[in-house]
């Protein structure tokens, strides 16, 4: 977060993902105390700034609930859902319905 303009001046980098529950770990912020969530928040729009103001993408890694929000927020690009997530909950539901398209081997 504090390296972000440095980060993000690099010919090459042509955007930023923030992981909200990263930054919040490594902060040691406690996202149940209103001083800490104003902390969080205002760092995400920071880092975004900063993107923005270099000419570079702003992304977001955040769960299906917070992506709404981020993106009325203006992030260009929204992760909503971990491959964990995904796997743990959805997996039979997408499974089935992308059975039918399944190739069979030729023996």
């Amino acid at each position: 977060m504090e390296q972000a303009e440095a980060i993000l001046s690099v010919e090459g980098v042509d955007g930023c993902m923030i992981g909200p529950g990263d930054l919040a770990l490594t902060s040691n912020w406690n996202l149940q105390s209103e001083d800490d969530k104003k902390k969080h928040r205002d760092a995400i729009l920071h880092v975004k700034s900063v993107a923005e103001s270099c000419g570079k993408l702003p992304g977001i890694a955040t769960g299906v609930e917070g992506a709404e929000e981020y993106l009325k927020d203006g992030f260009l690009f929204v992760l909503c859902m971990s491959d964990g997530w995904l796997l743990s909950s959805e997996s039979p539901e997408i499974y089935e319905s992308l059975s039918k398209f399944r190739v069979k081997a030729k023996s």
